[in-house]
């Protein structure tokens, strides 16, 4: 007999809370700017702890306050790998990794306020190694200056 699989038990959809990848790291975040997170997790580094072991997760971001995007907007986001945790693969001021993004979270051209939400596109694979978050900023125009939020909802499936 088939099996079905299934969502695993969790609260409201995740296998654990949802998990602040970056915060303060985005405020005003120059359109066409990248930035690693260096505030959630352990100085910025997020395990597989941190994600419940899970494989998939869904990825937002919360806006902190109000700002338009330009036509074509959106983030991106890449996981730093790294073997150990201290040393993380290579990244450049103000430049997208030379690699395909992890995520991409695409954007109205149309005013976000306050605590709207921009969910990523499909589900995100979650690293094996440990991480750091690098957010890529091409929205069009600067993000507002606090309370921006990058979350990762790890998600399970069980049979």
């Amino acid at each position: 007999m088939a099996t079905n699989f299934l969502q695993a038990a969790g609260s409201h959809g995740f296998i654990v809370t949802p998990v602040t990848i970056m915060t303060t790291e985005l405020n005003t975040l120059a359109n066409g700017s990248c930035a690693a997170s260096s505030v959630g997790g352990t100085s910025g580094v997020f395990t597989q702890t941190n994600f419940g072991q899970a494989i998939w997760a869904e990825l937002e971001f919360i806006a902190g306050g109000a700002f338009t995007p330009t036509a074509g907007g959106f983030l991106a986001l890449w996981w730093l790998f790294s073997e150990a945790g201290s040393t993380f693969e290579k990244t450049v001021t103000a430049t997208d990794q030379p690699r395909s993004p992890d995520a991409i979270i695409p954007l109205f051209a149309s005013a976000y306020a306050t605590n709207d939400i921009a969910k990523a596109n499909g589900i995100i694979r979650l690293p094996a190694y440990d991480t750091k978050g690098y957010m890529a900023n091409h929205s069009g125009v600067s993000l507002p200056g606090s309370g921006n939020i990058i979350k990762v909802g790890p998600t399970a499936t069980q049979y």
